[in-house]
Parts: C-alpha cells; structure tokens; sequence
C-alpha cells in the first residue's frame, strides 16, 4: 500500500506532521485548508464591500 509505514509517520515534526502528502489523513488536511481558505476569502471580500459600499456622491460624476 502506499505511504508510509507507521514507523515513519513518527518522524514528522511540526506542519509536515498534519500537511505531509503521503497519508490520506495529511492530504485530507490540506484539502481542508485549501477549502477554508478559499471560503475565508469570499467572505472577507463580502464583508469589505458591505462595508466600504460608495456613497451616493462619489459615484456622481463631477463637472
């Protein structure tokens, strides 16, 4: 089978221990990550907008 064996799996330190690409669990992680932080970002982009909408007289051109 593929990956490491549980030998192995004891030598990771620090992020590689919960990021590594060799278990299914380390690349459900970063499959986890990767959707949270995309998730994370639409709504911080909602919420700027929501917040900083223009007013009526900045979108009036003037003359």
């Amino acid at each position: 089978m593929a990956g490491p064996s549980e030998g192995e799996e004891a030598n990771f330190k620090g992020l590689s221990k919960y990021f590594n690409s060799m278990t299914s669990t380390g690349r459900a992680n970063f499959s986890k990550a990767t959707y949270l932080t995309v998730a994370a970002l639409f709504v911080i982009t909602k919420v700027y907008k929501k917040l900083f909408k223009p007013t009526a007289t900045e979108t009036t051109k003037k003359k």
